[in-house]
């Protein structure tokens, strides 16, 4: 008789106990931190951000060779054991932004936030290329914009293959990439193709 109700009682207490985790769950995946309100924007359209407006006006994918055409200083991605990438290997994805100050007064903005995506992939800035493509005293931390100015900066992402399977990495360049400015509570995305 003891060993039916300690099996009782266990039982009782693994139910109480999973749907205890059930109604934690429940609370603060729904109620507490429900999923983000997800806004989209396109390509030449500005966003307001309050003092500081966005607009992204371009953006290209890049070879290695290509890259280093356009910026010949720029020193050679390194695979994860220091040897250099291939051609093939790496992409660079750069995204145009204009920003403009509507205040009378300086602002600043803070780029490395702004993270490239394509559905579970995503990459932020390559702090380097942002210094190199950008004005000295910019910076993947702050970014100064004068009162009533605009001013475009160059966002730089390095999309490689291992982070890819081969048969998505041999359609890269027709892949979706989105630029995310801010993930919660709403999440402003930029779609770039």
């Amino acid at each position: 008789m003891k060993k039916k109700t300690l099996k009782i009682i266990c039982l009782a207490a693994c139910i109480g106990l999973i749907f205890a985790f059930v109604m934690r769950y429940y609370d603060l995946n729904f109620n507490q931190f429900p999923n983000p309100i997800i806004v989209k924007h396109k390509i030449g359209e500005t966003i307001d951000g309050g003092n500081v407006s966005i607009l992204v006006t371009d953006y290209q994918m890049l070879t290695r060779d290509e890259f280093k055409g356009m910026f010949p200083d720029y020193e050679e991605s390194l695979d994860i054991l220091g040897n250099p990438l291939e051609n093939d290997e790496v992409y660079h994805l750069l995204v145009t932004m204009k920003l403009v100050n509507h205040t009378d007064e300086v602002q600043y903005i803070t780029p490395f936030i702004v993270a490239a995506e394509s559905l579970i992939w995503t990459n932020g800035l390559d702090r380097e290329e942002f210094n190199m493509m950008n004005e000295e005293g910019d910076s993947v931390m702050r970014v100064e914009i004068g009162p009533n100015k605009s001013k475009e900066i160059i966002l730089p992402y390095n999309v490689y293959n291992f982070h890819f399977k081969e048969k998505d990495w041999k359609n890269i360049r027709s892949r979706k990439f989105d630029i995310t400015l801010s993930h919660y509570p709403v999440k402003h995305i930029i779609e770039l193709n």
